[in-house]
């Protein structure tokens, strides 16, 4: 497990409208590409929005109202980013992470990338087409990376020892609960076997209820156990044992919740993959640190691959054989040219 050192700059709540954004698309279609739209009407439909959207951009505008939402949220996130870096840096480069769920096309985050003038480092050729929220989570918590990022070769023989996980990804946030189980030996690699989003059990529906008057007790027992059998039938729909369980969003840390899961994996996964569940820090500032982390790590991990694609061999990789004949016609045109 690798540990790095990241700056922490802000934690941006979405607007109503972007909250009502990610339940269209939590609860829509799993793709919105051509290939998978079943009717010509459909298809029809998705040419008429795309010449709509090559005129937009070409007009300067958010290329749709989805493009213009989210571009809201990432234009204050890079606004708090650029203050903090100060003496007038800008971010001209950024990778966005998206739920497994939803999975965020290439174009519609270029079109969000490319209105606010930003650089989708994930657009750039690589094994690694896209990247969604789980393995961004497993890379902020310091997994599934090689330490030879830069030599591409020894990365890849370094990510072949690395043992295959069966991940149970849970991220809880007041506006929505989601699971996602996901195959994978490095952050780079893998595949997703089931994914869920809830907005019905976001921890703000619990909140929203306790300020119902005269709430009995058994509201909240309902709640949780409502939580408890969402993510216990998604382990249960997956026949291979979990072998790995991380949590994140910026209510995971809640000891209900903790307690919830605990129960719904009961049975289904080994104790020991459980263990985290009953991590606590030594002291207060640990705490705080394991807490931060939850929230946090999703972020941490597109982090780490904005600098890879970056500082790493991401555009081409010479072969050895490719390397020596390059090498070779180098120094017989340097001895022509002596010649």
């Amino acid at each position: 497990m690798l540990r790095r050192n990241y700056r922490i700059i802000a934690h941006i709540d979405g607007r109503p409208s972007y909250n009502l954004l990610l339940h269209r698309l939590a609860t829509g279609p799993q793709n919105r590409i051509p290939d998978h739209i079943p009717s010509t009407w459909g298809k029809l439909r998705y040419l008429q929005k795309r010449a709509q959207r090559i005129l937009n951009k070409s007009l300067g505008r958010p290329a749709t109202p989805e493009t213009a939402i989210l571009a809201d949220l990432i234009s204050t996130l890079k606004a708090e980013t650029e203050a903090a870096l100060g003496s007038g840096q800008q971010v001209t480069a950024a990778v966005l992470s998206s739920p497994d769920r939803i999975k965020l096309t290439d174009e519609e985050i270029t079109d969000v990338f490319d209105y606010l003038g930003i650089r989708n480092l994930m657009a750039e050729p690589d094994t690694l087409d896209d990247l969604y929220a789980t393995s961004s989570a497993y890379a902020g918590f310091g997994m599934g990376l090689c330490e030879q990022y830069t030599d591409a070769y020894a990365c890849e023989r370094e990510e072949s020892h690395f043992r295959t996980q069966r991940l149970l990804h849970l991220d809880f946030a007041p506006d929505n609960l989601s699971g996602t189980i996901k195959s994978l030996k490095s952050a780079r690699d893998g595949s997703v076997e089931e994914a869920f989003i809830d907005p019905e059990l976001g921890l703000g529906r619990l909140d929203g209820l306790n300020k119902i008057p005269r709430m009995g007790p058994e509201e909240e027992e309902t709640y949780w156990l409502a939580v408890t059998d969402r993510i216990r039938t998604l382990v249960q729909s997956f026949k291979p044992q979990i072998t790995q369980l991380i949590l994140t969003g910026s209510s995971a840390s809640d000891p209900r919740f903790k307690a919830a899961v605990k129960d719904a994996l009961s049975g289904l996964v080994a104790e020991g993959t459980l263990k985290i569940l009953d991590e606590e820090g030594k002291d207060s500032k640990e705490r705080k640190d394991k807490d931060l982390d939850l929230v946090f790590a999703t972020a941490k991990g597109a982090a780490e691959f904005a600098k890879r694609r970056q500082e790493g061999p991401v555009r081409c990789v010479e072969g050895e054989e490719c390397k020596r004949a390059r090498e070779r016609l180098d120094q017989e045109e340097t001895e022509e040219r002596e010649l």
